[in-house]
């Protein structure tokens, strides 16, 4: 019997009246049959692979609760504009459309979600639904200004993220308030109304025209998310330094200055943004961050030694390039540490140097290897003194698909990566030494860039999809094997401003090379 279904509840006479079907992806079909149940109190059908149009649920006008978010639903808001009951609407991610007049009506709405759906309007129409406290809008065609939203008390949660919405924060006067989300949006004005919202845990007003200081910020101590990108906020940021419960810092492209020691208290942020930006200081005090995920300081005066990240166990991506910072990898102070660390960006940086010619010394263990999780790497402009023998062999245990060492003065020819020097590795459970390490970088490169080097000879390429040798600083030999693999792999091989020190080879090889491919 339907009512013994589970998330199927009736009342006496067998009459539905909810149906609780959340992430139930057997559930198909169109809902028709669901506007019979005009018994209906409570519809939660998201995440489901239902479909088709609003207008059978018309008529279920005792319905306070309906939630068909991410699903293929369409039709316009009218059909709902009779469900004066209605509570609580999701609609996010379905393909709904129609205009907000259509919920003027529906004064005891306290949830309204329907982001990246194509209803559109001016939030005028809401400014009488005084019970709402989630107001979800974004990614809509919706505009208006928060002036709107002015007698809306209960506000909680505010997302109106790329939508057409102006006005100044002023407005906001919603102590309760705890998430505003109003990025990409054309609101403007300083941060002084958020002074007293101090239940705030969450702040996204990324690409805004919000310009001034952050001294408004400093009491908000329950925030935990502060996305201020691309905004003309400025000044010191001192007054973030009592935040003890940021998890997300983003000031990049803005005009906020200071020094990383502001910071050093922060000790939950896992995600730093402060690129193009005037913050400077040294990374040292970042080493007490451990739980940063995702650091950029890229295009800032920030300086510092590249061993400063050591600490930050889980640091996945780390964007250094065009700032101050120097050093290189060495085994005794790399090895075991970073090993989430998937994107290092360190180009145009001062860092690198003199290469060491053996990397990997005695004591580094099958239990602490370097950079395991290592992806991509771009040192392209960085200063390193070695040859391209030294540089791919420090890299030889890795994982990394990508890698851009431009212009950065190696020299010599290109090595055969399984014939790179073993490396005498101590084995702690055997009590042994062996000459052997997994060239781990053999089977997982795919695109290397080393243009605008000196290097010499390419014996072999690596199997690679992409290999980029453009403008070499001198004429490079090109191993015939090297070709015929290129052509037999399909390898994209850019020489492009490369002089050929064996052309004449080269020509007679590729002219019998394609000829037998045309045959």
């Amino acid at each position: 019997h339907p009512c013994e279904w589970k998330g199927v509840s009736c009342v006496e006479g067998c009459h539905v009246t909810k149906l609780d079907l959340l992430a139930r992806k057997e559930i198909a079909g169109d809902l028709v049959p669901v506007g019979n149940l005009r018994r209906l109190r409570y519809l939660d059908l998201c995440n489901t692979l239902v479909s088709g149009g609003l207008a059978p649920l018309q008529n279920l006008t005792q319905l306070w609760s309906l939630s068909l978010s991410n699903t293929q639903v369409w039709g316009d808001l009218g059909h709902l504009q009779n469900l004066t009951l209605l509570e609580r609407l999701f609609l996010s991610q379905t393909e709904v459309s129609g205009n907000l007049r259509s919920l003027q009506g529906l004064t005891q709405l306290a949830q309204l979600s329907l982001s990246q759906t194509r209803v559109s309007g001016d939030l005028q129409a809401l400014s009488h639904l005084t019970v709402l406290g989630r107001l979800h809008l974004s990614h809509t065609q919706v505009w208006g200004d928060l002036a709107n939203l002015q007698k809306l008390t209960q506000l909680f949660s505010l997302s109106l993220s790329r939508t057409q919405l102006g006005g100044s924060l002023k407005p906001l006067q919603h102590v309760g308030l705890e998430k505003l989300y109003l990025s990409q949006t054309q609101v403007t004005g300083d941060l002084g109304p958020l002074r007293n919202l101090t239940r705030l845990m969450r702040v996204d007003l990324s690409e805004t025209q919000v310009r001034g200081i952050m001294e408004p910020l400093q009491n908000l101590k329950k925030l935990q998310w502060l996305l201020l990108s691309r905004t003309q906020v400025s000044g010191e940021m001192g007054p973030l330094q009592h935040l003890t419960r940021l998890k997300r810092l983003h000031l990049s492209q803005t005009q906020a200055s200071g020094n990383l020691r502001n910071l050093q208290g922060l000790r939950k942020l896992s995600e730093l943004h402060l690129s193009h930006t005037q913050i400077s200081g040294d990374l040292g005090p970042l080493r007490r961050l451990t739980q940063l995920q995702d650091l950029d300081v890229s295009d800032s005066p920030i300086a510092g030694e590249l061993s400063a990240l050591v600490n930050l166990t889980g640091l996945a991506t780390a964007d250094l390039g065009h700032t101050r910072i120097t050093g290189w990898f060495s085994a005794s102070t790399w090895k075991g540490c970073c090993q989430h660390l998937r994107t290092l960006n360190l180009v145009a940086s001062r860092a690198g140097g003199e290469l060491p010619k053996v990397f990997f010394p005695l004591e580094v263990s099958e239990t602490e290897p370097f950079l395991p999780s290592l992806q991509e790497l771009d040192v392209s402009g960085c200063e390193l003194r070695g040859t391209v023998t030294d540089f791919m062999l420090a890299l030889a245990a890795t994982p990394l698909v990508k890698v851009r060492a431009r212009a950065c003065g190696l020299h010599g020819a290109m090595p055969r990566l399984e014939n790179l020097p073993a490396t005498l590795i101590f084995n702690s459970t055997r009590n042994e030494t062996r000459p052997s390490w997994d060239a781990t970088l053999l089977g997982t490169l795919q695109a290397m860039d080393l243009s605008e080097n000196n290097i010499t000879g390419l014996e072999e390429l690596p199997a690679a999809s992409q290999v980029r040798l453009q403008r070499n600083g001198r004429p490079l030999v090109l191993a015939p094997v090297a070709v015929q693999t290129a052509l037999s792999r399909q390898t994209f091989l850019d020489l492009s401003g490369t002089a050929l020190a064996n052309k004449e080879d080269m020509k007679q090889l590729l002219k019998k090379e394609l000829k037998l491919q045309d045959a």
